[in-house]
């Protein structure tokens, strides 16, 4: 998939509509970016691993070197003025980081490590982790295609609007990193929880974690939108004033409705990874799909009435129409395992 991305990536630029005066830089940036996502995949599949054994820790930690490596080579390269190259081989780095760290961690447990004639497919175990990935990467798949659309709209709109969004996206990246590890434990505490068939404690989790969650994300909402400009300022080229002047407004711009929408997309994470965690990933690829429509909605009417700020809202759109989506089914599901776990304990009593 990899090589195939890198041989059709000028093809993929154009249906994009890139700018001609960034088409070259956006073609680095994305040969580089491609040549990371196995260092990507190697991160996913060790820090599901170590999930599933019980830490969760080493994904906070790993996520958290990767972004704070990535936000400084980024600062270090505009100093060299390395451009768009260094900024991608910024984010191959930092993704190679967070590779590298979880990948030690499997390392030192022994659970992990196997003998050459134990990689005999088993076909049960083959046929349930499929049911449970078809729906997921049908999500994963839709949104992309989401987002895609987008970008190709968003290009249309000349280098200074895409290099606002990006600017934008850095910031953005940040906060999402957070609430993601959150996401991420929140996800090992039902599955865990499952596993011991409380589901009692899976809903009063679920319930504490979005609330605290919540909280967080409005402190880190409140702090951003105080430091905003000079945080875009690092991320925004000065070289021409009206660009700079027009990003930057861009950037602003976009940041606050993003930041705005943040409480929206903490929900839906939590809901989502837990309706998943529940084994019922269905519904995570129904939001997916609501999702789709949410941003082509946008772009398609909202811009020609709202403007450009339908560009800004997109995200928000698709997360307010995915979170009732995941949370009421997920709800539901644990009030009907809540029920059912009390008059299995009644019928077990001694008479």
């Amino acid at each position: 998939g990899t090589i195939l991305l890198a041989l059709t990536l000028h093809t993929i630029l154009r249906l994009l509509n890139v700018p001609e005066n960034i088409y070259q830089c956006a073609g680095q940036y994305l040969l580089v970016y491609i040549l990371g996502i196995p260092l990507g995949m190697t991160f996913s599949l060790a820090t599901a691993l170590l999930r599933a054994d019980g830490n969760s820790e080493i994904t906070f930690r790993a996520m958290t070197a990767s972004t704070i490596t990535n936000v400084a080579l980024d600062l270090l390269l505009v100093v060299f003025r390395a451009g768009v190259l260094g900024a991608a081989i910024a984010t191959w780095l930092a993704s190679g980081v967070a590779a590298v760290l979880a990948l030690e961690e499997c390392a030192k447990r022994e659970e992990f490590h196997f003998a050459l004639g134990e990689l005999r497919p088993d076909f049960g175990i083959l046929q349930e982790i499929t049911r449970l990935f078809l729906p997921m990467f049908f999500n994963s798949v839709i949104i992309a295609f989401g987002g895609l659309y987008v970008q190709k709209n968003m290009n249309a709109l000349g280098s200074s609007f895409t290099a606002g969004i990006s600017a934008q996206s850095k910031i953005f990246g940040v906060l999402e990193a957070v609430v993601m590890a959150v996401q991420t434990s929140l996800g090992v505490f039902v599955s865990q929880n499952l596993g011991a068939r409380k589901p009692l404690r899976i809903r009063l989790g679920l319930l504490q974690c979005t609330v605290a969650s919540l909280l967080l994300t409005a402190v880190l909402v409140g702090v951003t939108l105080h430091f905003r400009e000079p945080i875009l300022k690092l991320f925004l080229s000065t070289k021409d004033a009206v660009s700079y002047a027009q990003a930057m407004q861009v950037a602003k711009d976009a940041t606050r409705m993003i930041l705005y929408g943040m409480g929206i997309m903490t929900a839906m994470y939590l809901h989502r990874v837990a309706i998943q965690a529940l084994h019922h990933p269905e519904f995570s690829a129904i939001a997916g799909v609501c999702q789709l429509i949410a941003r082509v909605v946008t772009i398609a009417i909202g811009s020609s009435v709202i403007g450009k700020t339908a560009y800004f809202i997109t995200d928000c759109a698709a997360w307010l129409v995915s979170l009732p989506i995941v949370a009421i089914p997920c709800y539901i599901l644990l009030h009907k395992m809540i029920k059912e776990e009390s008059a299995g304990q009644v019928g077990k009593q001694p008479v």
